[in-house]
């Protein structure tokens, strides 16, 4: 699988956590918030091929009071091997003022519920 599908999952799941937080791309719109990567690090093990049926996984590492870092795992149902790990923290910004602003707390419940860490 070519490098930008890996990356297109990746964009599409972090809409799909922040729409869980009910931050769709029209309340973000409206509010001028969003979360925005501040740094990442991508790693492929094992090349996805086309046709292999896959599992996509996130999980969150860490809440700070203005980042918080997570993880997204893609692996091939086959053999539950990770084909590939994406680690980044992003900052929850104010896209008006151009500035990380606090994590709120119904925020981090519902990380910490939904997208618990990985235990390995």
């Amino acid at each position: 699988m070519a490098m930008k599908y890996y990356f297109i999952c990746i964009t599409d799941a972090m809409f799909l956590v922040m729409e869980s937080l009910g931050m769709t791309r029209h309340e973000i719109a409206v509010q001028k918030r969003c979360f925005a990567v501040v740094s990442e690090d991508s790693t492929w093990y094992q090349e996805i091929l086309e046709g292999e049926e896959i599992i996509f996984t996130t999980a969150v590492e860490r809440i700070g009071d203005k980042t918080a870092t997570f993880q997204h795992r893609i692996v091939r149902v086959n053999d539950d091997v990770v084909s590939f790990a994406y680690r980044f923290t992003v900052a929850l910004m104010d896209l008006e003022n151009r500035r990380a602003i606090a994590i709120a707390e119904d925020f981090r419940r519902v990380l910490e519920n939904e997208y618990p860490a990985y235990t390995d």
